[in-house]
C-alpha cells in the first residue's frame, strides 16, 4: 500500500479531499463531521458524548481503507460547556492518546471553552 494524501497548498487539494471524503460519515445520529480542505472536525453533542471513541475509530478505519492516516499527534479535543456547568467533574473523561485543549483555531477563528 502506497501512502497518499492531499498536497498542501495545491489548488485542487481542498476539492479533492472533500470529494474523496464524501463517504466519511458519523456513526451515531446527531454527531457531525465538518470537512474542509484537508481538515476534519468531529462535533459531538453532550447527549452523544459516549460515542467519541467510536467516532474516532470510524475515522481511523475510513482513513486506512482510503490510504490515509489519522495523525493523533495533531488531533485534539475541546470540551465546550454551558457557563453555568463549568465543573471539571462534569466533563467527560479524556480519550486515550488525544490531548485536550482549552482553545482551538478553526478557519482562523480562535474558539475557547
Amino acid at each position: 500500500m502506497w501512502p497518499s494524501g492531499v498536497i498542501q497548498g495545491s489548488a485542487v487539494g481542498p476539492a479533492t479531499f472533500v470529494v474523496n471524503a464524501a463517504d466519511l460519515t458519523p456513526v451515531k445520529p446527531g454527531n457531525l463531521l465538518a470537512k474542509y480542505a484537508d481538515d476534519t472536525y468531529l462535533i459531538v453533542p453532550a447527549n452523544n458524548v459516549d460515542s467519541r471513541s467510536l467516532e474516532l475509530d470510524n475515522i481511523e478505519r475510513w482513513g486506512e481503507e482510503n490510504n490515509l492516516a489519522l495523525n493523533r499527534s495533531k488531533t485534539v479535543e475541546i470540551v465546550i460547556m454551558d457557563g453555568k456547568k463549568k465543573c471539571l467533574a462534569s466533563q467527560p473523561p479524556p480519550i486515550s492518546g488525544i490531548s485536550r485543549t482549552a482553545t482551538i483555531k478553526i478557519f482562523g477563528v480562535t474558539t475557547s471553552n
